[in-house]
């Protein structure tokens, strides 16, 4: 496990933060990749009393079939737009006393949105942003009973969800190389 953890720490550190291209019109576009480590908390609720699982981030990594983040933005002298994605791909099994059980749970986040920049310096300072956030969210749990007495049950959830985005941003320097942001929406 250290190994693993050495080389994310390692991937993040030679990774570029951001790639600043410029274009003919003026614009600059910026991709940057990021990683959210975050944790999952489920909650099974079907006709009876909720059961509920928390699963830290370093207890996910294992499971992870697929995950992309990253962030791309174009900015004129006061206006541009952004597009930010994220996708997880989880899956696991585990056998129990008298019960197999499998989970799978795929995400995917879309942010789009214009953005009002009214700075001297782009990508810095205070900005606006208005637009959608698309959610998607694929879940399956199955449990297979050893006695074939009983039937296999399985849960499955596969819903999009859309939302206005309406938010603000703070963006800044630490040094030459790093950068910060802030964001609420």
């Amino acid at each position: 496990m250290r190994h693993l953890l050495f080389a994310i720490l390692f991937a993040i550190l030679i990774l570029p933060s951001r790639t600043v291209l410029a274009d003919e019109n003026g614009w600059d576009w910026e991709f940057s990749p990021y990683i959210w480590a975050t944790s999952v908390y489920t909650e099974l609720n079907e006709d009876k009393a909720p059961t509920g699982n928390e699963t830290r981030f370093l207890d996910l990594v294992p499971k992870l079939q697929f995950a992309f983040m990253g962030h791309l933005e174009g900015q004129g002298d006061d206006f541009g737009v952004m597009l930010d994605v994220i996708v997880i791909m989880l899956d696991d099994e585990a056998s129990r006393k008298r019960i197999d059980i499998e989970t799978e749970l795929n995400t995917m986040v879309i942010e789009f949105a214009g953005v009002w920049s009214p700075g001297e310096e782009r990508y810095r300072g205070f900005e606006a942003l208005a637009g959608v956030r698309n959610i998607w969210i694929d879940s399956k749990f199955t449990i297979d009973p050893d006695n074939p007495a009983f039937d296999t049950a399985e849960v499955e959830l596969d819903d999009w969800k859309t939302d206005v985005l309406i938010g603000a941003r703070y963006s800044g320097d630490i040094s030459s190389k790093w950068g910060y942001s802030l964001r609420a929406d």
